[in-house]
Protein backbone atom coordinates (compact mmCIF):
# COMPACT_ATOMS: atom_id res chain seq x y z
CA UNK A 1 0.00 0.00 0.00
CA UNK A 2 1.49 3.43 -0.88
CA UNK A 3 2.36 5.99 1.33
CA UNK A 4 1.39 9.91 1.00
CA UNK A 5 2.69 11.75 -2.12
CA UNK A 6 5.57 13.67 -0.93
CA UNK A 7 4.85 16.68 -3.80
CA UNK A 8 0.84 17.79 -3.56
CA UNK A 9 -1.03 20.14 -6.13
CA UNK A 10 -3.47 21.94 -4.20
CA UNK A 11 -5.07 25.11 -5.89
CA UNK A 12 -3.56 28.59 -5.74
CA UNK A 13 -5.70 31.18 -5.92
CA UNK A 14 -6.27 34.61 -4.47
CA UNK A 15 -7.16 35.53 -0.73
CA UNK A 16 -11.16 35.70 -0.27
CA UNK A 17 -12.77 37.41 2.77
CA UNK A 18 -14.22 34.03 3.47
CA UNK A 19 -10.97 32.52 4.29
CA UNK A 20 -9.93 34.43 7.00
CA UNK A 21 -10.76 32.44 9.65
CA UNK A 22 -8.22 29.65 8.30
CA UNK A 23 -5.78 32.19 7.50
CA UNK A 24 -5.77 33.49 10.46
CA UNK A 25 -5.64 29.98 12.26
CA UNK A 26 -2.64 28.99 9.88
CA UNK A 27 -1.10 32.10 10.96
CA UNK A 28 -1.53 32.09 14.50
CA UNK A 29 0.12 28.62 14.51
CA UNK A 30 2.51 28.50 12.40
CA UNK A 31 4.33 32.15 12.30
CA UNK A 32 6.26 33.36 14.47
CA UNK A 33 5.14 35.81 17.83
CA UNK A 34 6.27 39.06 16.46
CA UNK A 35 4.94 38.55 12.95
CA UNK A 36 1.82 36.60 13.60
CA UNK A 37 -1.25 38.77 11.83
CA UNK A 38 -4.37 39.83 13.68
CA UNK A 39 -7.81 39.79 12.19
CA UNK A 40 -7.37 43.63 11.23
CA UNK A 41 -4.20 43.09 9.83
CA UNK A 42 -5.41 40.12 7.58
CA UNK A 43 -8.11 42.50 6.16
CA UNK A 44 -5.52 44.94 5.24
CA UNK A 45 -3.57 42.32 3.77
CA UNK A 46 -6.53 41.84 1.43
CA UNK A 47 -7.36 45.81 0.61
CA UNK A 48 -4.15 46.66 -0.02
CA UNK A 49 -2.72 44.15 -2.11
CA UNK A 50 -4.85 41.31 -2.97
CA UNK A 51 -2.67 40.66 -6.02
CA UNK A 52 -0.06 39.76 -3.27
CA UNK A 53 -2.10 37.27 -1.20
CA UNK A 54 -2.60 34.35 -2.27
CA UNK A 55 -3.97 30.66 -0.52
CA UNK A 56 -3.20 26.92 -1.01
CA UNK A 57 -6.41 24.78 -1.26
CA UNK A 58 -6.28 21.31 -0.86
CA UNK A 59 -9.72 19.50 -0.82
CA UNK A 60 -11.51 22.90 -0.07
CA UNK A 61 -9.34 23.39 2.98
CA UNK A 62 -6.82 26.38 3.05
CA UNK A 63 -2.96 24.84 3.79
CA UNK A 64 -1.08 27.21 3.07
CA UNK A 65 -0.74 31.25 2.50
CA UNK A 66 1.34 34.13 0.87
CA UNK A 67 0.87 37.77 1.97
CA UNK A 68 3.77 39.94 -0.22
CA UNK A 69 3.97 43.58 -1.60
CA UNK A 70 5.25 45.51 -3.86
CA UNK A 71 7.90 48.36 -2.99
CA UNK A 72 6.66 51.37 -4.09
CA UNK A 73 9.73 53.75 -3.32
CA UNK A 74 12.78 51.93 -4.62
CA UNK A 75 15.45 53.88 -5.45
CA UNK A 76 16.26 53.59 -9.02
CA UNK A 77 19.97 53.01 -8.04
CA UNK A 78 18.78 50.54 -6.28
CA UNK A 79 17.03 49.09 -9.79
CA UNK A 80 19.99 49.72 -11.81
CA UNK A 81 22.07 47.85 -9.81
CA UNK A 82 19.67 45.04 -9.11
CA UNK A 83 18.70 44.60 -12.79
CA UNK A 84 15.06 44.92 -11.84
CA UNK A 85 12.26 46.83 -12.38
CA UNK A 86 10.20 45.98 -9.59
CA UNK A 87 11.00 44.55 -6.01
CA UNK A 88 8.48 43.50 -3.48
CA UNK A 89 8.99 41.13 -0.46
CA UNK A 90 7.27 38.85 1.32
CA UNK A 91 5.32 39.75 4.53
CA UNK A 92 3.97 36.32 5.98
CA UNK A 93 4.09 33.04 4.49
CA UNK A 94 2.58 29.68 6.45
CA UNK A 95 1.90 26.05 5.42
CA UNK A 96 0.49 23.80 7.63
CA UNK A 97 2.92 21.20 9.27
CA UNK A 98 1.33 18.43 8.03
CA UNK A 99 2.18 19.70 3.96
CA UNK A 100 5.60 21.04 4.61
CA UNK A 101 8.38 19.91 2.45
CA UNK A 102 6.35 19.18 -0.32
CA UNK A 103 6.12 22.31 -2.65
CA UNK A 104 3.56 24.15 -1.29
CA UNK A 105 5.47 27.30 -0.58
CA UNK A 106 6.68 27.44 -3.93
CA UNK A 107 3.69 27.22 -5.53
CA UNK A 108 2.40 30.54 -3.62
CA UNK A 109 5.53 32.29 -4.17
CA UNK A 110 5.64 31.59 -8.33
CA UNK A 111 2.92 33.81 -9.29
CA UNK A 112 3.71 36.78 -7.44
CA UNK A 113 7.35 36.49 -8.56
CA UNK A 114 6.40 36.22 -11.54
CA UNK A 115 4.49 38.84 -11.74
CA UNK A 116 6.81 41.35 -10.27
CA UNK A 117 8.91 39.95 -13.47
CA UNK A 118 6.21 41.43 -15.45
CA UNK A 119 5.97 37.71 -16.53
CA UNK A 120 1.78 36.29 -16.93
CA UNK A 121 0.94 34.01 -14.32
Amino acid sequence: MCCYESFVHPAIRRYEKNDGVAVLQLSQKYTSWDSTPTEADIQGFYSSEPDFFLVAELDRRIVGFVYGRESKSVPDEALRRWKATKVGSVEVLAVEGQYRRRGIATLLLNPPVRGLRGERN
